[in-house]
Formats: structure tokens, sequence, C-alpha cells
């Protein structure tokens, strides 16, 4: 139990330094987010590797990183989801809406894939715990995918 309260702290982490630096901050701020979650990523990778046997059989780093799957989650629903939340919460933070409306878009949009809140953190939970360097491709997809939704 302990272990996966450390993997969970350390996605928070993640998760949250990637927010905060991908509110618009200009390209340095964005070349910063895109580090710390990166280094982050790569600490996450050396906790989960040093709690977990390796197998004899398939060594993690020759294992093909192909799309993940966790259910109904995929990681094109990931992305979509993940910059989604991000373009909400930039949305509320440039007054075009309202913080009451913020859950019930989200709720909506999680719907409309058929996925749970708790089906969206066991897949990243999942995706880093086996991949973390396919993880952080994810959230450069996330990021310009949020950039394609500003634009809009």
């Amino acid at each position: 139990m302990k272990k996966y309260s450390r993997i969970f702290i350390l996605i928070s982490v993640i998760v949250l330094a990637f927010y905060l630096f991908s509110c618009g901050c200009g390209k340095l701020a964005e070349k910063a987010a895109q580090e710390a979650t990166k280094k982050a990523l790569e600490e996450a990778q050396k906790e989960i590797e040093k709690n977990q046997p390796s197998s004899p059989t398939t060594p993690t780093s020759t294992q093909p990183s192909t799309t993940t799957s966790t259910g109904k989650m995929t990681d094109e629903i990931f992305v979509e989801l993940s910059a989604y939340d991000q373009y909400l919460s930039w949305m509320m933070e440039e007054g075009k809406i309202q913080p009451t409306e913020f859950k019930p878009l989200r709720d909506a949009k999680y719907k409309s894939y058929g996925v749970t809140d708790k089906d969206y953190m066991e897949f990243v939970s999942n995706t880093v715990s086996k991949d973390a360097k396919h993880y952080a491709k994810l959230m450069e997809k996330v990021d310009a995918r949020l950039k394609e939704l500003k634009k809009k």
C-alpha cells in the first residue's frame, strides 16, 4: 500500500507541475515544465524499478511503447481528457467559464468517452509504472492538444 501511495504522490506532482507550467507562461516556462516533467518521470521510474523485482524474461527497457489500454481508457482518450481538463482550467483563469461550470463540463466530457475518474487514475498509474517514457510522450501530446484547443 505504501508503494502505491508514493507512486500516486509522484504522479500527482508530475501532473501538478505540468498544469502549473502549462498556463501560457511563455516559451521559457513551457521548456521548464517539460524539463521538470521529464525529471519527475525519471525519478518516478527509478522509484518504481527500485520497488519492483526485475523480470528475468523481459526487461522493461526492451518492451515496445505501444498504445496502452486500461479498460475503456486508451492513449488517445487520455490525451484528450488531460488536455480538456487543462483547457477548462485555462478557460476558468481567463474568466470564460465560472468555477461552478468546471465539474459539469469535465464530467460530460468523461461521460462522452465512457470513462470515470477512477479509470483515468488507473490508466495514469499503470502507464507510469510500466513505461514512464511513454507517459512523457503522452504528456507532450497533451501539451500539443491543449494548444489546439486554445486556438479555437
